[in-house]
């Protein structure tokens, strides 16, 4: 009996495909970290850093020591994007009450990582910033109540024209495993399911940082093989 015992016990272990220890997934091929709760966005910064934009501040994650650092507190209506360099860029918005159709309704600061704003822009529609860089900026309609619409806005030459909201990656996740495909084609399976909301891959494409859309985030790592 104890050797059926142990021979069953073995086979449940042979079974597990994943070990959950002190918050992360581990596989034969890859790791899964829990990094934070409540993210509303984050960005890859390097290969090894990430960017976290959480209640109302922004933090620098660093994936070696696993700590964060707080960079700096910001207003509620505030995405985060890169500039040149990789460069924090804060892009803040504002909605006003119009009162004539050639009225600006929205008015867009972007700031720099020391908090000094870099440019100003002042649109007719009424926008929130959904992405945003150096050199553009992707917008949505701000009310449930206005017809969705995307609009792009190129800072150089400063036109603003009517777009879609690009979507290189999308998952279907099973009951313990998250589908990864791009462009229709399946490209990797993930140790970890879950309602994803947005997903990253960093530069190497050996991590993917994967936010749900209760805001918990998750990195998922390819092991190294030697």
């Amino acid at each position: 009996m104890k050797n059926l015992g142990f021979l069953c016990l073995s086979i449940i272990l042979l079974i597990c495909v994943f070990i959950l220890i002190n918050g992360e997934v581990v596989t034969s091929n890859s790791s899964a970290i829990f990094i934070s709760s409540n993210v509303k966005h984050f960005l890859w910064q390097d290969d090894g850093k990430i960017l976290l934009q959480k209640d109302l501040e922004i933090l620098s994650f660093d994936l070696e020591n696993r700590k964060s650092t707080h960079i700096m507190k910001i207003d509620p209506q505030t995405s985060i994007g890169l500039s040149e360099g990789n460069k924090l860029l804060v892009c803040q918005w504002k909605n006003h009450k119009i009162l004539k159709p050639n009225e600006n309704a929205t008015k867009i600061t972007l700031k720099n990582e020391s908090n000094v704003s870099i440019l100003h822009i002042q649109l007719n529609e009424t926008v929130k910033i959904s992405l945003c860089n150096d050199k553009r900026l992707l917008l949505e309609t701000s009310h449930p109540f206005l017809e969705k619409k995307y609009y792009s806005y190129e800072i150089s030459n400063k036109k603003l024209i009517e777009s879609v909201l690009p979507q290189l990656l999308y998952t279907n996740s099973g009951i313990e495993t998250t589908y990864l495909y791009k462009q229709g084609e399946l490209i990797e399976n993930l140790p970890i399911a879950n309602n994803w909301n947005n997903i990253k891959i960093n530069k190497r494409n050996s991590s993917y940082g994967l936010l749900s859309k209760t805001g918990d985030l998750w990195i998922v790592s390819r092991r190294e093989e030697h």
